[in-house]
């Protein structure tokens, strides 16, 4: 370029100028659209070594160095010469990527009437076996066997899931609940329709087999399981019932146990107007009363119970103790062996007891005279189980005594009198060193008299024996002792 000035004094300049062209920052990829985590390539230019600009973009390479989230981002590349630059821009465009991903079982039973099958994301497409639009299955019509079910969103992304399904047999664990037993039977025998379970429940009473061992169980309802395991699982429940055997309490009363004495019952089952009772007296039935009373004769009697609730469930007791009925009339009269002065100090006395198995002794009644006196005193009474007694309250060397012995049954009804025992008094004088003299009071009270009078002697083991019989006149003996 020059410049020129005319005049006087002329004058002229030039000055040169370069015009630069920059490298063309062209981009070649133009404005692209992706799907959100969709790998972004980089992009092309005419000239590379240019600066990139924009969101996660790499500034050398324009590279998207990070997932852009969805939404629309600028970019800018800028190629520089010494004195020049150029600039070009694009876009990225991301949308969102939708999830088609099914949510529901891989396996299923045959029992469901209908399986609802969801999606991450709404808005797309259901296909497969008797499936609607809303992502149901009607199980109900389905054969056993596997099925694929699609499910698609459809847009500028797509996406598509499929899901594979088996549909198996559904097998119920159903028990044929076992009729109630009664308390104390010894097992309960279970079964189910199908045989391949496994029992459970009452554990510590379980044999195997389905066999459960009920006799320690009081009465209740004990729950038992059933299951069978796989696929389709399930498990049934029923119950053990034992039902309560009667309860049998009985009182037996009775003024004595002695004929035309009536014995009453008195019942104390709180259930009697759901049971029914049997009374057995020596095998033979006696009444079928929840509280009969009984008019026994004389003799001895079993007794046994017998009854049924309204779950048929049956008990019955046996008295242990036989019951005896005694009669009445009185018993004979007691006999007495013998009175006989002890240690010359007491009288003891000792007799025969007399009774039958029904006509029993309780107590026996002891007077007593001295020999000043006709009239008899009471002295004691005793238990049947004592036929003797010692009189402690005597004088031997003053007096006399005299004994009689009643026996009183189990009717309190009193026997006549025994016979009168006289005491007998037993002294002794020693002559010498080898001899000695034996001598005792005469026996009165009998009316024939004595026949004879026995020496009686201790042995070595503590028993009395005869060693001497003498007639009835004679009241001393001498022997070499």
């Amino acid at each position: 370029v020059q410049a020129y000035t005319n005049g006087i004094c002329p004058s002229n300049d030039n000055i040169s100028l370069q015009i630069e062209t920059p490298p063309d920052p062209t981009i070649m990829s133009g404005d692209e659209i992706y799907c959100f985590g969709e790998t972004i390539p980089a992009p092309l230019t005419k000239s590379p070594g240019g600066t990139w600009y924009g969101p996660l973009a790499n500034a050398s390479t324009g590279l998207i160095t990070s997932t852009l989230p969805v939404g629309i981002h600028h970019y800018t590349y800028i190629t520089q010469s010494q004195n020049c630059s150029d600039t070009s821009e694009y876009s990225l465009d991301v949308h969102h990527q939708p999830d088609a991903t099914i949510i529901g079982p891989t396996a299923i039973c045959d029992n469901l009437i209908t399986l609802e099958l969801n999606s991450v994301e709404e808005g797309g497409f259901w296909s497969g076996t008797n499936i609607n639009d809303s992502g149901t299955v009607d199980v109900s019509s389905l054969a056993i066997g596997n099925y694929t079910y699609t499910y698609e969103i459809r847009g500028y992304c797509n996406d598509l899931d499929t899901l594979s399904i088996a549909l198996h047999e559904f097998i119920e664990a159903e028990i044929i609940d076992p009729s109630p037993v009664c308390e104390g039977s010894d097992t309960v025998v279970v079964t189910a329709l199908k045989d391949f379970g496994t029992w459970s429940g009452l554990s510590s009473n379980y044999l195997g087999s389905g066999i459960y061992n009920v006799a320690n169980l009081d009465d209740g309802s004990f729950p038992i399981y059933y299951t069978i395991n796989g696929v389709c699982p399930d498990t049934d429940t029923s119950y053990v019932v034992i039902n309560p055997e009667p309860d049998i309490d009985i009182d037996l009363t009775q003024s004595l146990p002695c004929v035309s004495y009536p014995i009453q019952i008195q019942n104390n089952s709180n259930n009697q107007i759901n049971e029914t009772y049997s009374w057995f007296i020596n095998d033979s039935l006696y009444s079928n009363e929840d509280s009969p009373n009984f008019n026994l004769p004389i003799g001895t009697h079993q007794f046994r119970i017998h009854a049924i609730n309204e779950h048929m469930c049956e008990n019955e007791i046996t008295i242990n103790d036989d019951v005896i009925i005694y009669d009445t009339t009185a018993l004979p009269s007691p006999e007495i062996i013998r009175s006989t002065v002890l240690e010359d100090v007491d009288v003891y006395t000792e007799w025969y007891p007399k009774e039958l198995s029904t006509n029993r002794v309780k107590e026996y009644v002891v007077f007593k005279s001295d020999g000043q006196n006709e009239e008899y005193e009471y002295l004691a009474t005793l238990d049947n189980t004592v036929n003797h007694y010692t009189d402690m309250n005597v004088d031997v060397f003053e007096n006399s005594y005299t004994y009689y012995i009643v026996s009183v049954n189990e009717c309190n009804v009193t026997s006549n009198a025994s016979n009168i025992s006289s005491s007998v008094l037993l002294g002794y004088d020693k002559p010498n060193d080898f001899q000695t003299i034996l001598k005792w009071t005469s026996y009165q009270e009998w009316k024939e008299g004595v026949n004879r009078y026995e020496i009686q002697k201790l042995n070595e083991y503590g028993q009395w024996e005869v060693f001497k019989v003498v007639n009835h006149d004679v009241n001393q003996i001498l022997i070499d002792e």
